[in-house]
């Protein structure tokens, strides 16, 4: 079994691609409180926490993602230029022409690295705006857990078995500004 196909495996083992939060090792997730609101969430906020992560130890996170881009425009989408660039950037990140169930069966893992980080940022944002369709998780064996980011414009957490994933997805959520995001853990360490 190659490395790429290890991280796709830990996807389909550990993550309930029907509903993230029914995983069994679901420890928990922030959003905007803003969603289902008149007033638009700021993205970036919700990005950055996840990008400082990263940048603290970015050679133990992969990417595992079957994304392709809405076909229809939504009120939080970035201007169609910026869009249209993001949409580039991301390459083979992302998947022009797959439906429904093929999203679950075509996950792929890429390696990321600091040289990554724009990308990763575009990738974030356009979940999070629901600009692309599909499943999109950031993997690090190391801390032992799975993040997601979302269209509630936040981030959710899985923990890996057999580690401290669950402390080191609780201990990233205390640290998520309860002021402009609501913060549920259900699980701690």
């Amino acid at each position: 079994m190659t490395e790429k196909d290890e991280y796709r495996d830990l996807i389909v083992k550990n993550v309930c691609l029907d509903a993230y939060a029914r995983s069994e090792g679901f420890v928990g997730w922030f959003e905007s409180p803003l969603i289902g609101s008149d007033i638009r969430p700021d993205i970036d906020p919700a990005i950055e926490p996840f990008v400082s992560m990263f940048h603290e130890d970015p050679s133990s996170w992969k990417l595992v993602c079957a994304l392709v881009p809405t076909e229809f425009k939504i009120a939080t989408r970035p201007p169609k230029k910026e869009y249209d660039r993001a949409i580039a950037l991301l390459g083979d990140w992302i998947t022009m022409n797959l439906m429904g169930d093929e999203v679950d069966d075509s996950l792929q893992t890429f390696e990321l690295s600091i040289a990554e980080s724009d990308k990763i940022y575009w990738l974030c944002k356009l979940v999070l705006t629901g600009s692309l369709f599909g499943h999109s998780f950031f993997v690090s064996k190391t801390r032992k857990i799975i993040t997601y980011p979302h269209e509630d414009v936040g981030f959710g957490f899985i923990a890996l078995p057999d580690g401290k994933g669950v402390e080191n997805a609780a201990n990233y959520l205390s640290r998520v500004d309860s002021q402009r995001f609501d913060v549920t853990i259900r699980k701690s360490a």
